[in-house]
């Protein structure tokens, strides 16, 4: 989004396009939320030419980089631990098979989880993370995750 913003009024489509286009690959895999794309792109493209905002131009650049990021779709870096796995089904664990003639045994150990974005408390102090996911009968549940919890 640095480089949508910094753009210059010969390049800002092309820049706009590239950058969009490339992350609109997360789309389909569920890596990110078009909707969150839209707004990021819209105020770093609003930034790029503030005094005149071309909306027309950004609306028709944003719809045709999106378009072409859907048709090469990405899947964000797996770092896990060896024998895990994450899809759209959740998270599983592979166990190593006991001998030759038995198939591994894989493990559910939980359903996707998706974060949503960032919240604070009532008084607009303590940060957080919405999350959502699907329990194994499909009942969908949300959560605030305090940050004040993942600091060492």
């Amino acid at each position: 989004m640095k480089k949508i913003a910094a753009a210059t009024e010969g390049v800002r489509n092309k820049t706009l396009f590239a950058g969009v286009a490339g992350l609109a690959g997360f789309l389909p895999t569920g890596g990110l939320a078009e909707d969150r794309l839209y707004t990021e792109a819209k105020a770093a493209f609003q930034k790029c030419h503030p005094a005149l905002f071309p909306a027309d131009e950004f609306e028709k650049t944003f719809a045709g980089s999106v378009e072409a990021g859907r048709k090469n779709p990405r899947q964000i870096p797996e770092s896990l631990p060896c024998g895990f796995r994450l899809d759209a089904a959740g998270l599983w664990y592979t166990l190593p098979s006991k001998n030759d003639e038995d198939p591994p045994e894989k493990i559910r150990i939980g359903a996707p989880l998706h974060v949503r974005g960032w919240t604070r408390d009532k008084n607009s102090e303590q940060w957080g993370k919405m999350l959502e996911w699907n329990d194994f009968d499909g009942e969908a549940h949300q959560w605030v995750l305090p940050m004040k919890l993942l600091q060492g």
